[in-house]
């Protein structure tokens, strides 16, 4: 049985309201402000928490009011923070959120004192880790981390935001490349030399390919969306949290989906995912299902 680390931003989450979202150049009036705890790998982490996994979140964050808000909301939620450090180098990353009546959002990210994390991060989890284990990276920081995806290590990506990845990237050294559907028309078929891909299509549930091909697709019954903000952190954090605990992705994707679903019934990111009870309960209305293109 393994953990799952997560390697990346911890920022504050910045939220406005809005009826619509404002198109280009155009300013629109917020009914409400507020705000959470986020960044991808926090995110990840406090939903493997939450739902019953050890999660190891490595970060940075500001010596500063933002930062100590952010460790006390993870420290809340169960994530360990033990490789979490301080830095008064930068302040704590943002987020700013502006999201709509249905649901959608516009998110732009600044991952302040995140962007610190260096070599000796990268060593010090390497050094601590074992073959089962599961270390998660995302792109919203700087950092090459060549130095685990050529250790004995598991190393699963999501390459969110796109830009800064390529064609060129060694996409065959990560265990697993998780993507959503938009994120997948934008680095395919480059991402298909990763032994496993796994795309997150909305209300339509997940797919699950192994070497080019679809495996398994996951889907739950129908919801009404409050919030869909961080709902591919929830999939992620759970998914990578099962497989490294049970060593079995194709009920991971299951998992996965039960926490997305139940995430964006309730706004915000980490203050919407589920417990373990409360995955466990909607798994009664999600389907696994094998493709035909695994049978051929």
């Amino acid at each position: 049985m393994g953990i799952l680390r997560i390697l990346g931003a911890a920022v504050v989450d910045d939220y406005m309201f809005v009826d619509q979202l404002p198109r280009v150049e155009e300013s629109v009036a917020a009914s409400c402000y507020d705000r959470s705890v986020g960044g991808k790998a926090a995110n990840q982490a406090a939903a493997a928490a939450l739902a019953g996994f050890s999660s190891e979140l490595v970060s940075a964050l500001g010596d500063d009011a933002a930062g100590a808000y952010v460790r006390s909301q993870l420290e809340r939620l169960g994530v360990d923070l033990s490789s979490c450090r301080s830095t008064t180098g930068a302040g704590t990353g943002r987020s700013f959120i502006t999201v709509d009546r249905v649901g959608q959002q516009h998110i732009a990210t600044w991952p302040g004192a995140s962007n610190s994390l260096n070599q000796h991060d990268l060593d010090a989890i390497v050094e601590r880790s074992i073959p089962s284990d599961i270390v998660s990276v995302q792109g919203e920081v700087d950092l090459a981390v060549t130095s685990i995806t050529q250790s004995d290590l598991r190393v699963a990506i999501n390459p969110s935001p796109t830009a800064r990845f390529g064609a060129d990237e060694e996409w065959f050294d990560f265990a697993v490349v998780i993507v959503n559907e938009h994120e997948y028309a934008e680095l395919s078929p480059a991402i298909n030399a990763a032994p496993m891909v796994v795309v997150t299509r909305g209300s339509r549930g997940a797919d699950l390919y192994e070497r080019q091909r679809r495996r398994f697709t996951a889907w739950s019954e129908p919801v009404e969306v409050v919030d869909t903000t961080g709902a591919g952190d929830a999939f992620a954090g759970v998914f990578l949290a099962h497989w490294a605990a049970y060593g079995v992705p194709a009920e991971a994707l299951r998992w996965g989906v039960a926490a997305a679903t139940l995430s964006v019934q309730h706004q915000f990111c980490a203050p919407s995912y589920p417990s373990r009870h409360e995955i466990e309960h909607q798994l009664s209305r999600c389907t696994l299902k094998q493709s035909e293109e695994s049978e051929t």
